[in-house]
């Protein structure tokens, strides 16, 4: 009974004190403030150089990984190729196989 009196206690202490709590009044043209800030925050520009350069510079870097991915796979085959060579020439056995079954 005394637990069910102390939780009854507080909860009278919290609407007391909550029934004295007034509303405040904002400062005149926060609001506006508050808008004035968001605006300046997302006013981002680019001149129409910087934007050709990045697109430029873009433009560069990936026909360079274009270049040197196709001189890769090139590279691959004329090694696969020249592997396959060898393996023929001294009669080697490509197979997985461990044992004959």
């Amino acid at each position: 009974m005394s637990n069910q009196n102390q939780k009854s206690m507080k909860f009278d202490t919290h609407e007391e004190l909550l029934s004295r709590v007034q509303r405040v009044e904002p400062p005149a043209f926060l609001f506006t403030r508050i808008e004035q800030r968001i605006k300046n925050s997302l006013d981002y520009s680019f001149s129409r150089k910087q934007l050709a350069l990045v697109s430029i510079s873009l433009a560069i870097v990936l026909s360079i990984n274009v270049v040197a991915i196709s001189k890769y796979a090139n590279t691959v085959k004329q090694n696969a190729n020249s592997i396959e060579a060898l393996d023929n020439s001294m009669s080697l056995s490509t197979s997985n196989q461990l044992y004959n079954e």
